[in-house]
C-alpha cells in the first residue's frame, strides 16, 4: 500500500508514519516549510517530505489527514477528494492499525508519551514490540503488543478499542473543545468503557475514584499496586514497590520527580497485568532512553539547557520539580512559549502560578502570530507584569553562571538557546 500523509510533520502522524513504514508499506507526504523536530526521525526512516503539490497524490492508495488539516482548504486534500482516494484522518487511521495486535492504549491529561515509553521500553525485553509515541516515535513490527498514545483531543480516543486502558491522570485540559470539567472527565469515562480485557487506574487521582473493578496504582492505601519510602535525589528516585500490601521489590531509577513515580507505577501496573516478569519490568525501566523533547538535556560549559513539551501548568509544576530535585543548587531561568489562545486564557492564573516555581521566567509569543493570538500574548504580558524577552534580557541572562536554562513548549524552542548561546561569549 502507498500511504500519503497531509500533515506529515504531526507528532501523532510522523510516528504514524514511521509504523506504517516499518510494517512495509510505502510512505511519504508533505506539511508547511519551517523546522519541526518531527523531521528528525522521519528522515532517518527515508521517509520523504515534500511540499503540497497536487502531482504527490499519483498511485497513492490511501491519504492520512492531520487534525490540522482535515476540515481546510489545502490543495491536496481538496484534490484528493476529487479523485475518489480513500481519505483517513490520523486517529481513524491508527484505529485501523491496532486492530492487528493486544493493544495498550496509554491516556491521561499529563505524561502519556513517557509512559508509552516506558511501556515500549519493558515489552522490548520481551519481544521485539510496535509502539507509537506521540513525540515522532513509533515502530511497526508483526508482533504481538502495540502500545499507543491515546489522545482525549475532540474526543479522538473513543474511536479506539484497545485491550487495555491505562489512565494516568485526569486534569481538565482543551478548553477549545470540552465546554467544562465535567464533561472532560466524562469523555476519559467513555473512553474506558472502550476496554475489551483491562482498565488500569492512577487511585489516587480524584476525578477516578468512581472507576470499579479496574487495577489501581498510586502512593496512598488501598491501591493494588503502591510505591511506599520513596527518595528523591540529584541521582534520581528510588522507592519500595508494594502488591496487595506486600513488598515485593525496591526500584532505583534515573529518572526525576513525582510525576515519574506515577508514571513508573503505571508501566509496572500494565507489564504486571501482562505476566511479565518483575525483573524484566525492572530492567526494562533500567534501561529506559527518555523520549524526545521530555525532559532532555545538553550541557555546554557547565550550563544546563533543558527542552520540554511541557505546555500546560500541571506539566509546568512536574518538570520544574523534577530540575530542582536534580539540580538543586541552581538557579532555574523558565521559558515558555504557548500553543494556544484559549488554553493560555482560561489557565492564565495557574500557568503564573506554576512559572513563579523558577527564579525567572519569560514568556515567548505564539508562533505565526495572528492579530488574536498577538493580542492575546500582549495581554497576558501586560496583566501580569512580564518583561518581553528580547536582545538586552539575553544579553544580562547569558551572563549568569552555574544556571539551568529551561524551555517549555509544544512548539519549537530552539530560538531561545541560539539568543544564549549568542551572548555567552
Amino acid at each position: 500500500m502507498k500511504y500519503y500523509f497531509i500533515g506529515i510533520k504531526g507528532s501523532g502522524m510522523s510516528s504514524l508514519a514511521i509504523v506504517l513504514k516499518g510494517l512495509g508499506h510505502e510512505v511519504l507526504g508533505s506539511d508547511y516549510e519551517g523546522y519541526i523536530f518531527t523531521e528528525d526521525n522521519l528522515k532517518k526512516h527515508n521517509i520523504e517530505i515534500r511540499r503540497f503539490d497536487l502531482n504527490n497524490l499519483d498511485d497513492v492508495d490511501v491519504v492520512i489527514v492531520g487534525h490540522n488539516f482535515i476540515d481546510s482548504d489545502n490543495i491536496e486534500l481538496l484534490e484528493a477528494r476529487k479523485r475518489n482516494i480513500k481519505i483517513l484522518e490520523y486517529h481513524v487511521a491508527l484505529s485501523k492499525v491496532i486492530k492487528n495486535y493486544y493493544s495498550i492504549a496509554v491516556s491521561g491529561s499529563n505524561g502519556k508519551s513517557t509512559t508509552t515509553a516506558l511501556i515500549s521500553s519493558v515489552l522490548n525485553e520481551v519481544e521485539d514490540t510496535s509502539f507509537l509515541i506521540g513525540s515522532g516515535e513509533g515502530k511497526g513490527r508483526n508482533s504481538k503488543y502495540f502500545t499507543f498514545e491515546a489522545c482525549e483531543y475532540k474526543d479522538h480516543f473513543l474511536k479506539y478499542e484497545p485491550n487495555v486502558v491505562l489512565v494516568n491522570n485526569i486534569d481538565y485540559d482543551h478548553v477549545d473543545y470540552f465546554k467544562d470539567e465535567k464533561s472532560y472527565i466524562k469523555s476519559f469515562y467513555n473512553f474506558i468503557n472502550n476496554a475489551k480485557n483491562m482498565v488500569i487506574v492512577n487511585g489516587d487521582d480524584i476525578n477516578l475514584k468512581c472507576v470499579n473493578n479496574v487495577m489501581t496504582f498510586g502512593l496512598k492505601e488501598n491501591v493494588l499496586i503502591r510505591a511506599k519510602n520513596i527518595k528523591y535525589d540529584s541521582n534520581g528516585i528510588s522507592y519500595d514497590l508494594y502488591c496487595k500490601g506486600e513488598f515485593v521489590n525496591h526500584f532505583n531509577l534515573n529518572l526525576y520527580g513525582e510525576h515519574m513515580v506515577y508514571n513508573t507505577l503505571a508501566c509496572i501496573s500494565v507489564c504486571m497485568s501482562l505476566g511479565i516478569d518483575l525483573n524484566v519490568i525492572k530492567r526494562g525501566l533500567e534501561n529506559f532512553n527518555g523520549v524526545k523533547r521530555r525532559f532532555k538535556e545538553t550541557i555546554i560549559n557547565g550550563d544546563v539547557y533543558i527542552d520540554d513539551y511541557a505546555h500546560h501548568p500541571s506539566k509546568i509544576d512536574a518538570i520544574i520539580d523534577a530540575v530542582k530535585q536534580k539540580y538543586e543548587d541552581r538557579e532555574i531561568i523558565a521559558f515558555f512559549r504557548p500553543d494556544r489562545v484559549s488554553r493560555l486564557n482560561h489557565f492564565s492564573s495557574r500557568f503564573i502560578l506554576s512559572l513563579k516555581k523558577a527564579n525567572e521566567f519569560y514568556i515567548l509569543p505564539f508562533i505565526n502570530c495572528d492579530k488574536v493570538t498577538n493580542e492575546s500574548y500582549f495581554n497576558f504580558l501586560n496583566k501580569y507584569k512580564i518583561e518581553e524577552l528580547n536582545e538586552e534580557v539575553y544579553y544580562r541572562i547569558a551572563k549568569k553562571k552555574n544556571v539551568v536554562y529551561l524551555m517549555m513548549s509544544s512548539k519549537n524552542m530552539g530560538e531561545v538557546k541560539e539568543n544564549i548561546l549568542k551572548y555567552k561569549g
